[in-house]
């Protein structure tokens, strides 16, 4: 019996595995520079030595990316190119296993293109957000993460001053968003403006025209009231 549950127990490990594995480049890296525009740096290996990223530039775990004013970033999650982050101007990105921490400014994530039972993780210091084939934005701007469903469902934990999960996760439907404040507080979703909606849309049109794998070829480097049926809770 101890040797069946043992059995059980590797096999469930490998397919945990496998499956965080699928939201990210290979084994060794976790994602892959696809576009840059303006001032953005990256310490690679997350030691305080910054550099200028370039197209097909490849990221392991604890890289810290920053943007400038006016500036972008757009890094892919799989060997295909498909699964694409955008990290907005002013921010302050460290890339996680299947994961980013966010700890200042915006990103727009659109992860269609997961494996099924794999998800990819937003964390800021107030909020955890979390998709599993969808698209979401999520900023973390004076203290306050607002999370926004725009392709299907977000899922979104508050976080204490400690890092620790405060009461229960909130399911936000596509066409939402909502505001986590310090401490965790999940305020009731809202609806998406018309503003953010066309935002979200040509930005997925834009990676849609010029897919990333595309754009890989070039290696130098670039110039420098709650919804009805809502299952909140």
């Amino acid at each position: 019996m101890k040797r069946f549950l043992c059995a059980v127990f590797t096999i469930f490990l490998v397919l945990g595995v496998i499956s965080i594995a699928q939201a990210s480049v290979d084994s060794v890296y976790e994602a892959k520079v696809t576009k840059i525009k303006g001032n953005v740096k990256v310490d690679a290996k997350g030691s305080g030595t910054w550099i200028s990223p370039w197209v097909g530039l490849k990221l392991k775990q604890e890289a810290v990316i920053e943007t400038g004013s006016g500036s972008f970033i757009e890094i892919a999650f799989d060997p295909k190119g498909k699964n694409i982050l955008k990290i907005e101007e002013n921010s302050r990105v460290t890339v996680k296993e299947a994961s980013i921490d966010l700890l200042g400014g915006s990103i727009l994530a659109d992860f269609a293109d997961l494996k099924p039972n794999s998800s990819f993780v937003v964390r800021t210091p107030t909020a955890v957000c979390g998709v599993r084939g969808s698209g979401m934005g999520v900023d973390f701007i004076q203290g306050m993460t607002v999370v926004r469903a725009f392709e299907d469902r977000v899922y979104v934990q508050g976080l204490d001053a400690k890092g620790n999960p405060v009461g229960k996760e909130v399911i936000i439907p596509e066409g939402w968003k909502t505001q986590v404040k310090k401490g965790g507080a999940i305020e009731p979703p809202a609806e998406l403006t018309e503003n953010e909606r066309k935002i979200w849309d040509a930005w997925v049109e834009f990676i849609t025209e010029e897919p990333p794998e595309e754009a890989e070829i070039e290696e130098e480097p670039a110039e420098p009231e709650r919804p009805e049926g809502s299952e909140y809770r």
